[in-house]
């Protein structure tokens, strides 16, 4: 077993889980369904689980289990990106997924090939209480130095309002009221003024309805 603690530690799976949600809440509230698409975070309509899409080709896949957490980030111009690499190396597959639970894997039945949209990987191991993953690239190489796209990619995971406020001041082009924004980062109850706030356009009883259909899915 080639396998390794993250260091230094990454957020506990409360907090990842919380800080997606309300991300994926002001998502909602910016852009309409037809516009789902373009959504930074998107939550599966069933199970625990959320998806980061940029829309120019990196992903990150989390799912929340009862044994811990899976991530799987796909970062497009990173060396690892097998689909643009000069030689195919299956091995790199075989080495970073491996010792993983098996029961991760599952999530993957019904489309095994989205496996290999795979430039790092991380799991959370409940018993133990902490990140793990496989340290397994090359011989005489830093991992930290060639993490996959680990830390570029992760860092699309915002858990403040003012975190959350520097990036869409760039992504929307518009300037954001921290205040209405920390509220719904620390869970208070929101308002049509508060959605108003944030997204005049918006149709509020229809991001009310999306946004009740999350939390309870």
């Amino acid at each position: 077993m080639n396998i390794v603690p993250i260091k230094p530690a990454y957020l506990s799976p409360e907090e990842l889980y919380y800080s997606l949600q309300t991300m994926a809440i002001l998502e909602i509230i910016m852009l309409p369904p037809e516009a789902a698409w373009l959504r930074l975070v998107k939550k599966h309509p069933s199970r625990k689980a959320y998806f980061i899409d940029d829309v120019s080709g990196n992903i990150v896949d989390i799912w929340f289990e009862a044994i811990g957490v899976f991530i799987k980030g796909f970062d497009h111009e990173n060396e690892w990106n097998q689909f643009a690499a000069d030689k195919w190396d299956e091995t790199f597959f075989q080495k970073t997924y491996q010792d993983i639970p098996k029961q991760f894997f599952e999530n993957y039945k019904d489309d095994k090939e989205k496996l290999y949209e795979m430039t790092f990987c991380m799991w959370y191991d409940a018993k133990e209480n902490c990140w793990k993953q496989n340290a397994n690239l090359e011989k005489n190489t830093d991992y930290e130095e060639r993490d996959g796209g680990k830390d570029f990619l992760l860092s699309y995971i915002y858990t403040s309002a003012e975190e959350w406020i520097d990036w869409a001041n760039y992504y929307y082009k518009k300037n954001f009221d921290l205040k209405v924004v920390k509220k719904i980062y620390d869970g208070e109850t929101i308002t049509t003024q508060d959605i108003a706030a944030l997204n005049p356009e918006r149709d509020t009883k229809e991001a009310f309805k999306e946004i009740l259909a999350l939390k309870n899915s």
